[in-house]
């Protein structure tokens, strides 16, 4: 496996994201995880103001 830290300039393009890539997009990624994750633990637990607070004030859950 090559040593990425070693790769000469230019051999990867300029817009690729490597490892967890740009701040905006790791923080879309944890907005993502917290939706996915929160709301089954939020209702199992029955914290419905948690629950709630995942959603939208429109939803219909």
């Amino acid at each position: 496996m090559p040593d990425l830290h070693s790769l000469q300039t230019g051999s990867r393009p300029d817009r690729a994201i490597r490892n967890n890539g740009p701040d905006h997009l790791v923080l879309e990624r944890a907005k993502l995880r917290e939706l996915a994750e929160g709301w089954p633990s939020y209702r199992d637990a029955c914290e419905w103001k948690n629950f709630e607070s995942i959603f939208h004030s429109d939803a219909h859950v």
